[in-house]
């Protein structure tokens, strides 16, 4: 009965916007463009932008909201053109300003995306997203690939980053893994636990419980300084991953390692070094983004997030020759990328 009410509203709905379109008034086509926006129906969305742009030239909320379709569907050039319209109009409006800098951003012209970012930031000073975009474009000078620049972009968004990546990103990786440790490791306590990466203490949170002492690692001192906020580490350190380990005596009942290996590229000395940290039959829990078996390589960067995907089948390959034996890999998407489900892996493996 339930279904068949919802089945039912949703077509009320599609009628109703579909009228809207036909016949509706301004005010009634703008918000039905914004509802498909919602949807990620963005060509959808545009044409009830169009049908208003078409009576009313110089209709700032259109312009606006059509650019915001662009982007979302990343059609950045476009977007550019009809939001540099919009501003003309009226330089005041910070959701173009926005927009246009995230297009300008995506396209790496970062000069630009900062000049608007900053315009956005300045009108609207309440928006963590632009605050987090912005940091982001003024750490992107730095070479992507380096430690340097993942520490520069951390260091400069902590303050926005879980707004952006809970608020706007459906960031669920510590939520996912706290499950599947639950599942697979039921009414454990690990008593010396590492959270390599621990970036603001999402992950610590999740498992402070079932932990007697709880240590966090992260590359970034001022996402270290969020983490201490939270309260649940007993130790925090800055360091990166291998220079932490490689400098570190202790031995562990459990490490996590949720969401840091998209930003290493080859896995082997990480795997090496927290196989050597793991006491015989400890947890190793970790996350990647799962790069499609179609590719030749083992290990690919996405040239828009900079952020680098890991074949199953390579990750495989490392647990066996670290003496890691797999308990679960489990495939779910753990965060939005434009709108979309970036496809990722939890994957927990006990050291034989």
């Amino acid at each position: 009965m339930n279904r068949a009410l919802r089945r039912q509203q949703k077509k009320m709905q599609a009628k109703q916007t579909k009228s809207a379109l036909h016949g509706g008034t301004v005010m009634e086509r703008l918000n039905a463009g914004a509802a498909l926006h919602k949807q990620r129906k963005y060509a959808e969305a545009v044409k009830y932008y169009d049908s208003v742009l078409a009576e009313q030239p110089e209709n700032t909320d259109a312009m606006f909201l059509k650019g915001a379709s662009f982007v979302a569907s990343n059609h950045y050039d476009k977007a550019i053109e009809i939001l540099k319209h919009c501003l003309n109009l009226k330089e005041d409006i910070a959701p173009a300003h926005h927009n246009i800098g995230l297009a300008y951003k995506e396209k790496n012209m970062l000069p630009q995306a900062i000049e608007h970012l900053e315009r956005a930031a300045e009108l609207d000073p309440s928006n963590s997203l632009t605050k987090f975009h912005l940091e982001t474009a003024k750490a992107g000078n730095t070479d992507k690939s380096s430690t340097e620049y993942v520490k520069n972009l951390y260091d400069r968004a902590a303050g926005v980053f879980e707004d952006n990546l809970l608020g706007h990103l459906d960031y669920k990786g510590p939520e996912v893994m706290w499950k599947l440790l639950q599942q697979h490791c039921p009414d454990q306590r690990f008593e010396n636990v590492i959270d390599l990466g621990c970036g603001t203490g999402l992950m610590g949170v999740k498992i402070r419980d079932i932990c007697g002492t709880l240590k966090g690692m992260d590359l970034s001192d001022s996402m270290v300084e969020e983490a201490k906020k939270k309260k649940v580490y007993d130790e925090l350190h800055v360091a990166s991953l291998t220079d932490y380990l490689e400098n570190d005596g202790n031995t562990y009942d459990m490490i996590t390692c949720v969401d840091v290996f998209i930003y290493i590229k080859d896995l082997e000395a990480a795997f090496e070094e927290i196989s050597k940290h793991l006491k015989t039959g400890a947890i190793f829990a970790y996350s990647l983004e799962k790069l499609d078996d179609k590719h030749d390589d083992d290990i690919w960067v996405d040239p828009k997030t900079h952020r680098h995907k890991h074949k199953q089948s390579y990750v495989r390959m490392l647990a066996d020759k670290y003496g890691l034996e797999e308990i679960v890999m489990h495939e779910e998407a753990l965060r939005l990328e434009h709108g979309k489900p970036v496809p990722s892996s939890c994957v927990i493996v006990r050291k034989k």
